[in-house]
């Protein structure tokens, strides 16, 4: 399983690709908490054997009962609404956080692909 968009813009670069892939690279778990880095390319074999094009990197509590990766996929793509609270003027907002990856969509292979 992997993650795809298409027309993903790489700033560092200034290019644009038709089609991105991500993949998970690297997992790292400190306590309840899971630490995440996506590697994307141009396609899903380069994803998987070439140096990524660019890195991104999501961190969660890992929930021990379920598939970690599963969980990083899901957190890289996540919206969630937070509840912020500013101390200084002692209002609280509502506050839209997107994961790294919002928007991407699943990327699973079957059979002979």
């Amino acid at each position: 399983m992997g993650l795809k968009t298409t027309n993903y813009e790489v700033k560092a670069l200034g290019i644009t690709l038709p089609e991105a892939y991500a993949i998970i690279r690297n997992i790292r778990c400190d306590g309840e908490r899971a630490n995440v880095t996506f590697a994307i390319q141009s396609t899903r074999a380069a994803a998987l054997e070439k140096k990524p094009i660019e890195t991104k990197m999501v961190s969660f509590v890992w929930d021990r009962s379920r598939d970690i990766a599963e969980q990083a996929y899901e957190a890289a793509k996540s919206k969630r609404t937070e509840t912020v609270k500013d101390t200084f003027l002692g209002k609280t907002e509502e506050k839209t956080v997107y994961g790294c990856l919002y928007g991407w969509q699943d990327d699973i292979v079957t059979g002979g692909e």
